[in-house]
């Protein structure tokens, strides 16, 4: 028996860590599920920012919480600096999302483009898989991340397509006045941002699932 095999049946793994997570993972998937609704017409930008705005002090709670936890544990489910790595990410990725659609609320965009609608529906549809995966950690099914690794970059390049395609018809739309384009190249900056930040989000998602697979 090896000696990492000792340490875990003397000191049994502490699953609190699974469970900070999937409280991320799922404000990660309520502000993907306000953002769809304010991508299909379903609500405006002002109430879908107050949605996601509202989750990221939750975010910030939970990660001071994981925190204090690697403090006083000696043996974690997954590599410290995973778990801690995984729950900054989750964390930056909703202050990332809520940037996004407050920019549209303070700018007023509550009729988005075509091209901004679009850079958000992928946006929103981006975490809420995203979200989906990470209980999959607990229950170790870790090539199933690996796969929807795989589905998420497709969103993303989708993503990325719907901010070429939406500049492109901003800057070719006739009579567009300056203000307008500031306004709107703005938030179609903001969203594309979000999306690369929750790119990211997924690779570090799936490069713990392939150093444990």
């Amino acid at each position: 028996m090896g000696i990492s095999s000792v340490v875990r049946i003397i000191f049994p793994r502490d699953d609190r860590f699974y469970g900070i997570l999937e409280e991320q993972a799922k404000l990660v998937r309520t502000a993907g599920k306000a953002i769809l609704a304010f991508a299909a017409g379903q609500q405006n930008a002002e109430v879908a920012a107050s949605v996601v705005q509202g989750l990221e002090p939750q975010s910030d709670a939970l990660v001071h919480q994981l925190e204090d936890f690697l403090g006083d544990t000696f043996v974690t489910p997954i590599d410290r600096e995973n778990l801690h790595a995984l729950a900054t990410a989750l964390d930056d990725l909703l202050e990332q999302a809520n940037r996004s659609v407050r920019a549209a609320a303070v700018l007023g965009i509550d009729s988005p483009s075509e091209g901004i609608s679009g850079q958000f529906a992928h946006l929103g549809e981006f975490l809420d898989q995203l979200g989906a995966q990470v209980p999959l950690l607990r229950e170790q099914r870790y090539m199933e991340i690996v796969e929807a690794r795989r589905s998420l970059r497709r969103i993303e390049k989708a993503a990325h397509k719907s901010y070429r395609d939406g500049l492109s018809a901003l800057f070719l739309r006739e009579g567009v006045g300056i203000a307008t384009l500031l306004r709107e190249k703005s938030v179609h900056d903001a969203v594309e941002d979000a999306v690369t930040w929750a790119d990211e989000g997924a690779d570090l998602l799936a490069g713990v699932a392939l150093k444990h697979a």
